[in-house]
């Protein structure tokens, strides 16, 4: 079985960080913090699903602009509506907030937002979005990771197949 994995940038190699203690943002509770971190994130779907690119993008960090041109990710998503068909549904699976993880270059509150997808011509899609908190409370795209199962790749694929190639990407429910 083939699996076709995406990503656009990998700039945070985060293994296995600390999470947030309950001091590390005074000025919002973690529930606070988890929902704007959501809203963000359905901001950024809402806007890359609909062609509104330019609006997605600013979303991007410095450092994940810097690796992503705007052009390059125009070009990929439109690539990937192509290969994926219409999007049919997408949820956020979790929230994991950490303080600033190893490999980070800058000293800030992150959170990772899991999330799965159904498109018209995959099986599924799965991924997370790594957000860095900034000063000014708002929330930047650090990595971005999406792993999808085309019918394509494996048109008679079967159930157990399916969970197989979910299990293999890490996918979380």
């Amino acid at each position: 079985m083939t699996l076709m994995t995406m990503a656009l940038a990998a700039l945070l190699q985060v293994s296995t960080p600390a999470a947030v203690p309950p001091s590390a943002a005074p000025s919002q509770t973690r529930q606070e913090l988890e929902q704007s971190v959501l809203a963000a994130t359905n901001a950024f779907f809402a806007a890359r699903d609909s062609g509104r690119y330019a609006e997605a993008y600013r979303m991007f960090g410095s450092g994940l602009a810097s690796e992503v041109s705007e052009a390059d990710f125009r070009q990929t998503v439109d690539r990937m509506g192509g290969e994926w068909g219409a999007i049919r549904s997408r949820r956020n699976v979790a929230v994991t907030l950490y303080t600033t993880p190893p490999a980070a270059t800058e000293q800030a509150t992150y959170a990772l937002v899991d999330f799965s997808a159904q498109y018209e011509k995959l099986y599924f899609l799965c991924g997370h979005v790594m957000w860095a908190r900034q000063e000014d409370g708002t929330w930047r795209i650090a990595h971005l990771m999406e792993s999808a199962f085309p019918h394509a790749q494996s048109p008679d694929a079967g159930p157990a197949e399916i969970v197989r190639a979910r299990a293999l990407v890490r996918c979380r429910d």
